[in-house]
C-alpha cells in the first residue's frame, strides 16, 4: 500500500507538472514575445508533442513483456536478454522516426514548403536545419527516457520511474519560463529543450545503473514472491496496434487542432484556442493521474478493484464533482485577483470557457475508462472510432465553419458520443 501511495503521488506530480508545462508554453512566450511569434512557438511545440506520441506505446509494451518474464520465474539472464530486446526495439523506433523525418524534411526543403509554421493570417518561419535537428534530437531522447521510466515500473519502481521523468520535465518548464525573456529566438529555445532532454537521459541512465544494478537480484526475487500468481501473457500484435493508437491519441488531440488552426486562421486563433484549452486540462489532469497508474498497474498484471468496483467508480465521480465545484469557485472569484490577464488583446471568452469546462468533464471520464479497457483488451475498436470522430470534428470546425467556438463544440460532441459508446459497451 505504501508503494501504491507513492506511485499515486508521483503520477499526480506528473499530471501537475504537465499542466504547468502547458500553461508555461502559452503564457511565457505570450508575455515575452508578440502574439504572432508566440503562436508560431505553440504550433512548433505541438509538432514536437505529436512526434513524441509516435513512439506507439512501444516502451509500455516492453515494460509489460518484462513484467511477464519476471512473473513467469525466468532466470536473471533471460531478464537481461529481455532488457536488451526492449532497448533494441526502442532504438529501431528512433531510427524509423529519424529516417521518416529526414525524408519529410528533405521533401519540404525541395518544395520550399514551410512545414506547419506558415499559414492563414500570419506569416511563419521556415523549418531550417538547426530547428529540425533540435526537433529530432529532443524526440529521440524522449523515447529513451520513456523506456527508462517503463523499465523501472516493470521492476516495481513505479514511483521512481515517474519521478525521473518529472525531474526531466521540471528542467524543461524552467527553460520555457526563462529563455523567452532573454531571447526572441524560437531556435534557441528548441535547442535548449533538446539539450535538457539529452542531459536528463544521461542522468537517469547513471541513476538507473547505480540503483538497479545493485538491487537487481533483490527486486527480482521480491517481484517473484509477490507476483508469481499473475504471470500474464506477452502482448499480441493486435493488442500492440491498439496500444499504438492509445499512445498516439494525446498527440493527435493536442496537436491537430493547433496545426489546422494555424494554417487556416493564423497564429491569433492558435493562441486563443490553446490558452482557453487550459480550462479543460484542469479536469483532465485528475483523470490522467488515475488512468496512467491504472494502465500501468493493470498492464503489469495487478488488480484494480479500487478503480473498477462500483465503490471505486463512485469515489472517482465524487472526486471529479468536488474538483468541478473548486474550479467554478475559482472562476467566480477570479476578479478578486490583483492581476487580470488579457488574451490576444481581449478578455477570456466566456463561451469558450464554458465549452472547455464541459469538454474537460467529459474527457476526464473517458481518460479513466480507456486505459483500463486497453490494458484488459476490451476496447473493441473504440480508439479508432474516437480518432476518426475527432478528426472529422477538426476538419469541419476549422476548414468548413472556420470558427474556434464551433471547433470546440464539435470536439465536445465527438467526445460525448465516445463516452456514450464506452458506457453502453460496459453494460453488455
Amino acid at each position: 500500500m505504501r508503494l501504491l501511495r507513492s506511485v499515486w503521488l508521483a503520477s499526480f506530480l506528473s499530471s501537475l507538472i504537465m499542466f504547468i508545462d502547458r500553461a508555461a508554453i502559452n503564457f511565457a512566450p505570450l508575455a515575452a514575445w508578440d502574439v504572432e511569434r508566440a503562436g508560431q512557438w505553440i504550433v512548433f511545440h505541438s509538432v514536437i508533442f505529436f512526434c513524441c506520441c509516435l513512439e506507439g506505446g512501444n516502451a509500455a509494451v516492453s515494460s509489460h513483456n518484462l513484467r511477464v518474464s519476471i512473473n513467469s520465474g525466468k532466470g536473471i539472464n533471460d531478464l537481461n536478454s529481455e532488457l536488451v530486446r526492449a532497448l533494441t526495439r526502442q532504438l529501431r523506433v528512433i531510427l524509423t522516426f529519424s529516417g521518416v523525418a529526414i525524408v519529410v524534411y528533405g521533401a519540404c526543403r525541395h518544395a520550399g514548403f514551410s512545414l506547419f509554421f506558415g499559414g492563414g493570417g500570419g506569416g511563419g518561419f521556415f523549418l531550417d536545419l538547426s530547428i529540425f535537428v533540435s526537433l529530432v534530437s529532443y524526440v529521440s531522447f524522449y523515447y529513451l527516457t520513456q523506456l527508462q521510466s517503463c523499465i523501472m515500473r516493470a521492476l516495481d519502481g513505479g514511483a521512481l520511474g515517474y519521478n525521473s521523468v518529472n525531474v526531466a520535465k521540471i528542467f524543461e518548464v524552467a527553460l520555457v519560463l526563462t529563455v523567452p525573456f532573454f531571447s526572441s529566438s524560437i531556435h534557441l529555445l528548441a535547442q535548449c529543450l533538446a539539450f535538457s532532454r539529452a542531459a536528463s537521459f544521461l542522468l537517469i541512465a547513471v541513476a538507473f545503473g547505480v540503483f538497479f544494478k545493485k538491487r537487481w537480484n533483490e527486486r527480482y526475487s521480491a517481484s517473484i514472491r509477490v507476483n508469481n500468481n499473475v504471470a500474464g501473457d506477452v502482448l499480441s500484435k493486435g493488442a500492440g496496434r491498439e496500444y499504438a493508437v492509445l499512445a498516439l491519441w494525446p498527440g493527435v488531440s493536442a496537436s491537430f487542432p493547433i496545426i489546422f488552426l494555424n494554417n487556416a486562421l493564423g497564429p491569433h486563433s492558435v493562441v486563443l484556442f490553446s490558452i482557453h484549452r487550459l480550462f479543460s486540462r484542469l479536469f483532465v489532469i485528475v483523470s490522467q493521474m488515475i488512468g496512467r497508474v491504472a494502465w500501468a498497474e493493470k498492464l503489469n498484471g495487478r488488480s484494480l478493484d479500487w478503480v473498477e468496483s462500483p465503490q471505486g467508480t463512485e469515489r472517482v465521480r465524487i472526486a471529479m464533482l468536488l474538483w468541478a465545484f473548486f474550479v467554478l469557485f475559482v472562476l467566480a472569484t477570479h476578479h478578486l485577483l490583483p492581476v487580470q490577464l488579457d488574451v490576444v488583446g481581449g478578455v477570456f471568452d466566456v463561451g469558450l470557457i464554458i465549452l472547455f469546462l464541459i469538454l474537460g468533464l467529459l474527457q476526464a471520464r473517458v481518460e479513466i475508462l480507456v486505459p483500463v479497457r486497453a490494458a484488459e483488451g476490451r476496447l473493441s475498436g473504440v480508439l479508432y472510432y474516437r480518432l476518426a470522430l475527432f478528426l472529422v470534428a477538426c476538419i469541419i470546425g476549422v476548414w468548413i465553419l472556420r470558427d474556434v467556438l464551433a471547433l470546440v463544440a464539435l470536439i465536445l460532441v465527438s467526445e460525448a458520443v465516445v463516452l456514450l459508446r464506452l458506457i453502453s459497451s460496459n453494460k453488455r
